[in-house]
């Protein structure tokens, strides 16, 4: 550790025990409390369809969906108390019963679907979660409320969130008939804590690494502390034995830097293979049918405290098997109680570039208001899907209404605007955000034009799809985006050291300065619903919190608790939770620099046009080894065979090795 930093940890914690951990300020004598409201409710409103009838309410925030049972309207609240207040009782009454008979039975929620290329006809109906479909004297929901409590951060401040979830509408299947309310009270008892404990403000930002890249990261540590984010780090060898293993010593770590230090933003360092790691990986439990049963899970570093204020340890009965559904589910209370980002980096030279590129960004970013959507048609008839809607490019127009007075690219599957060479333009051409909506695998993303078994972004060459080799052609480093990649696996780094979304992030040169995806199944509806809920909605609550609070830690956390307050959550919610991370440093700021760099478009079209002219001019001959011979005349696709690059074309490798030298570093021989 920098001696400097160590001498300021030594002096801080000399001080806290001479003045104590904590400040606690006095509240109010009387700590129990009740709080009374009622809540009302319009008429249900019914529209048909062909072989069924949807149930509307004007107050409704969500659907309550079940695998094979009605979609009903949920109303929500949500109440913030002060950290540590305990609900002693919760008592929640529906009044005023009327009963509507219907001419069909309600809409059915239908199985969801996984994002994942290879397995994205799989429907998911095999998992053993509760779909039953409810016997004949059966009313749906058989509870008309439930509640969650937690402990997370909001706007900066560690509070207690109780969100409420009523269903007003009920389902009678006997009679085939609707019993709703036009009111609800709720009435709760509670305990506020005896005193507000407030944390020290001494670190605003924890860096967690192995002992090997601490030098490399120095640099990132001194500029944030002379950038007014006070800021620590430590090994991993110098975090103390106290859990039941490593995972759990780094997490209770987390938990006293908390309450020693005040850290509210968390950097772990480290990836590596599935038994490989060098920075130890959490697993959780959270199965998508035969397809996967476990899955890395960064969330466990963030949410530190229960409900109860106590240590969130995310196995309840001990059985090693972390998040387990639905057996745990009552230790995971899901709110993020840090901001915490990760790189997942395996070498000393993936984190030089990360941190070179993070120290630019924060000095010479210069926002463009401006987004580039990559979506199509993402569920197609042979997938079940007969609604005609595009999700991708719903999702993409759902994203944009929360980017006011931002312009966007459409790369769309209807538009036929997508391909590999109008994506990398589009990067080049300069975004704040580029947001992908489709399928995903760890070295690939793509998605179907309309009503197609055909697989987009088109390529000249090879499989279509956007993949990892494709990324060595972005050379957009005068302005690099924020990604949200939307498919299975995007970020799944302990089964590719050079996953997708981290090959973005770790591009010299290019790419993206963050990149947020999934780390492993993400599961979706199909249709006009899409965007509503599940992996579809992760982007529109990103992109929202991206845009209200800038940094990118808190629109990670932010879109965590804005789902978890939203929905009574069944298996595919948590799962969609839990595999959503952020590749990046929690702390930066999407906004200008201080000296921002003005990407000059006259200049960018000057080199397009230069480019053209020296690569495009005669046919480019390509070999893949072992294969066949192609031609192509696209300069920036070049294919590869067990690592090594074949181009029949001197003056065109004599080119691009002065001009692009950077591009071929990942292969071992070019020839």
């Amino acid at each position: 550790m920098n001696k400097k930093y160590r001498l300021i940890m030594i002096i801080c914690i000399i001080s806290m025990l001479i003045n104590g951990f904590n400040i606690a300020t006095s509240i109010d004598n009387d700590i129990n409390k009740n709080k009374k409201e009622y809540i009302s409710f319009s008429t249900p409103e019914l529209s048909e369809g062909n072989n069924y009838i949807r149930v509307k309410l004007t107050e409704a925030t969500s659907i309550l969906s079940c695998e094979n049972k009605p979609e009903l309207p949920v109303v929500t609240k949500t109440i913030i108390f002060p950290f540590g207040t305990k609900i002693s009782n919760v008592k929640i009454t529906f009044h005023s019963k009327e009963k509507i008979k219907l001419s069909k039975t309600p809409m059915i929620s239908p199985p969801l679907h996984s994002n994942e290329i290879e397995h994205k006809f799989a429907i998911l109906s095999d998992i053993k979660h509760d779909s039953s479909i409810p016997s004949n004297d059966y009313i749906y929901p058989k509870q008309q409320y439930s509640y969650r409590c937690g402990a997370g951060l909001v706007n900066n401040e560690r509070v207690t969130i109780f969100t409420i979830h009523l269903y007003p509408i009920c389902y009678e299947l006997k009679n085939n008939q609707l019993i709703y309310s036009d009111h609800a009270l709720i009435q709760l008892s509670y305990e506020e804590p005896r005193q507000i404990i407030m944390n020290p403000e001494i670190f605003d930002f924890l860096i967690i690494t192995p002992n090997e890249f601490y030098q490399e990261l120095e640099p990132l540590m001194d500029y944030k502390n002379n950038h007014n984010i006070s800021t620590t780090m430590v090994t991993l060898d110098q975090i103390p034995n106290q859990g039941t293993d490593k995972q759990e010593d780094i997490k209770l770590y987390i938990k006293d830097a908390i309450e020693t230090f005040g850290i509210k933003y968390v950097l772990l360092i480290g990836g590596g293979l599935e038994g490989q790691e060098i920075f130890p990986v959490r697993y959780a439990w959270v199965a998508s049918g035969g397809h996967e049963d476990h899955f890395p899970c960064d969330l466990y570093y963030a949410d530190i405290y229960n409900a109860d204020v106590g240590f969130s340890s995310w196995d309840v009965n001990g059985d090693g098997k972390y998040a387990e559904y639905p057996t745990d589910m009552t230790e995971v209370d899901i709110y993020p109680d840090v901001y915490l980002g990760r790189l997942p980096c395996t070498s000393i030279e993936e984190v030089r570039i990360v941190v070179d590129k993070i120290l630019d960004f924060e000095e010479h970013n210069k926002m463009m208001q401006s987004i580039v959507q990559i979506g199509g048609d993402t569920f197609i008839e042979s997938d079940g899907d007969v609604s005609n809607v595009y999700e991708g490019e719903l999702c993409n127009e759902a994203v944009i209404q929360k980017l006011p007075d931002y312009t966007t690219t459409k790369l769309w599957g209807s538009l036929e605007t997508m391909s590999v060479s109008t994506i990398v333009k589009a990067f080049h051409d300069g975004v704040d955000f580029v947001d992908f909506n489709g399928h995903g695998n760890t070295i690939s993303w793509s998605t179907h034009p309309p009503n197609s078994e055909e697989w987009i972004p088109t390529n000249s060459i090879g499989d279509n799809g956007f993949f990892t080799d494709h990324i060595i052609f972005l050379q957009n480093a005068k302005k690099l985006p924020v990604i949200s990649l939307i498919g299975c696996k995007s970020c799944r780094f302990t089964d590719d050291t050079n996953v997708i979304g981290w090959a973005f992030v770790k591009k010299e040169n290019g790419g993206s300065i963050a990149t947020f995806g999934q780390l492993g199944l993400g599961q979706s509806d199909m249709g006009e619903t899409a965007a509503d809920r599940y992996i579809g909605l992760i982007p529109v609550l990103l992109f929202e919190g991206l845009y209200n609070h800038k940094i990118l830690g808190k629109a990670w956390a932010n879109m965590i608790a804005n789902y978890a307050n939203s929905f009574s959550f069944n298996w595919a919610d948590y799962k969609v939770i839990l595999i959503t991370t952020l590749f990046g440093d929690p702390t930066l700021a999407i906004e200008d620099g201080p000296n921002p760099k003005k990407i000059n478009i006259n200049e960018l079209e000057k080199e397009k046009k230069d480019i053209k002219s020296k690569i495009y001019h005669g046919e480019i001959k390509v070999v893949n080894k072992g294969i066949s011979e192609d031609y192509c005349n696209i300069p920036f696709y070049i294919s590869t065979q067990e690592n090594n690059l074949y181009i029949q074309n001197f003056k065109l490798l004599s080119w691009l090795l002065f001009k692009f030298p950077d591009m071929f570093s990942r292969y071992k021989s070019v020839v």
